[in-house]
């Protein structure tokens, strides 16, 4: 059972990689230099139980059940306790392997395995004590508020790196305090006895709201990396589909293992009410955590906000959205990225009434960042391929409905703009240009 345990922790800290590599795109890091950290942050947990032994045998450095005291607790003897051990691997390894953080992903990506490491270790030691049935909640719940707060820390070092470029240790020290009264807040209301059930929605509401910050985190670390490009985006959809599948089969690890230590009726029931409601937090990290909006050098703003919204933007005639949506990039960008600076195929959705007539050929040249980091492309289409006769409109996918022409062609609005219009005017909105039809984006061999 040890073996099957150890290797269980081991997998879920590995859903966690391949996610970093699914995301580091443009330089991706050698997994033999992620080992050190995993086992560093891994035997960081007897840092923390050493450092747990020389403080002396006082009531005062134990929980009471007092508001204040058992906060302080909280964010000091647990919180920062636990956040220097978990990043001391981390500025260990920048010190010998310097080098190796090439780009500021990098930097989240190393801090996050020392996390990872160290959350093993610990689910290890809460599934021998608690059993099976704990499983996917501390693999999500648990491992990713581990993540988040050394990333805190990493943040603030990266924030210095690439922007403030002072007061480095100032600033380290600021997130470090941050990350350790995050780490305390989250623990605080699963430990404070007096506030019962709600303790535990606070920590569900809060974890929700660090998973937002977190998307941000690591969005703007890969918008600043010196290697960026807009031919490489993230394929949101793979990154979902893989954490999706992956925290599945630990679902079924699960039920598997509580049915092996009691009757199957207890293990279905076990099931479903996981499935209800740690399966609802699964699926909003998991999309929340795929969405990216990379537009170069961008530092988006920090909000304290849940990763789900009430979409009031505009929408294109039959592009009819839910007013409920999980936050980021909605449209998977691969689909239209293929095409970015060069040649396709504009075919019309419609053959009556179409503005471009028959299927042309275009040129996608730009991407166009407007009024609240709206996406638009800019492509040139030819009238005349012979001769070079062309004119510009503006594209932009379609997000909801039928977004596909037989399942592999995206559709996209073509929007005409004023001869005067500015491309990096970003108080323009959808509404600033005229809607003419909605076309599809095929291959130019498709070109008839």
């Amino acid at each position: 059972m040890n073996l099957i345990l150890i290797s269980l922790c081991i997998y879920i800290a590995w859903i966690w990689v391949d996610y970093f590599r699914l995301i580091d795109i443009f330089q991706r890091d050698d997994i033999k230099y992620l080992l050190p950290l995993f086992i560093g942050g891994a035997l960081s947990t007897q840092l923390v139980i050493g450092l747990g032994y020389l403080l002396p045998d006082n009531a005062i450095f134990e929980l009471d059940g007092t508001f204040i005291h058992d906060f302080l607790i909280s964010f000091l003897k647990i919180g920062l306790v636990e956040e220097i051990a978990k990043i001391l691997p981390f500025f260990l390894f920048f010190l010998i392997f310097k080098d190796k953080a090439k780009e500021p992903i990098d930097i989240l990506a190393f801090s996050c395995v020392s996390a990872l490491g160290f959350s093993a270790a610990e689910n290890y030691l809460y599934y021998n004590q608690y059993g099976p049935e704990i499983i996917i909640s501390r693999a999500i719940l648990s491992t990713v508020a581990h993540m988040f707060n050394t990333a805190l820390v990493a943040y603030g070092f990266i924030r210095f790196r690439y922007y403030h470029k002072k007061n480095g240790l100032l600033l380290i020290l600021m997130y470090l305090l941050f990350a350790a009264f995050s780490h305390g807040f989250y623990d605080f209301w699963l430990i404070y006895e007096p506030a019962g059930a709600r303790g535990f929605v606070i920590t569900i509401a809060y974890f929700l709201i660090t998973v937002s910050i977190f998307a941000v985190i690591l969005n703007n670390a890969i918008n600043n990396s010196e290697y960026f490009t807009y031919s490489k985006v993230i394929d949101s959809g793979k990154v979902s589909s893989r954490l999706l599948m992956s925290f599945g089969f630990l679902f079924l690890i699960q039920f598997l293992m509580v049915w092996h230590q009691n009757e199957f009726i207890v293990a279905f029931l076990n099931l479903f009410v996981t499935l209800f409601y740690i399966g609802t937090i699964v699926s909003v990290t998991v999309v929340r955590l795929s969405r990216f909006k990379l537009i170069r050098n961008r530092w988006h703003p920090i909000r304290f906000e849940l990763p789900f919204t009430y979409d009031t933007s505009e929408a294109l005639p039959g592009d009819n959205r839910s007013s409920f949506r999980i936050r980021g990039e909605a449209y998977n960008e691969t689909f239209i990225n293929e095409y970015y600076n060069d040649y396709c195929v504009l075919s019309p959705v419609s053959s009556r009434n179409t503005y471009l007539e028959e299927s042309r050929i275009a040129y996608i040249e730009e991407k166009l960042f407007l009024k609240n980091d709206d996406t638009f492309y800019l492509a040139n289409v030819y009238a005349d391929l012979e001769n070079g006769v062309a004119f510009k409109l503006l594209l932009k996918p379609k997000i909801s409905g039928s977004s596909f022409v037989d399942g592999k062609f995206p559709i996209v609005a073509l929007l005409r703009f004023d001869e005067d219009f500015d491309m990096n005017d970003t108080s323009k909105a959808l509404s600033d240009f005229e809607f003419l039809e909605w076309a599809y984006i095929k291959p130019r061999q498709h070109f008839r």
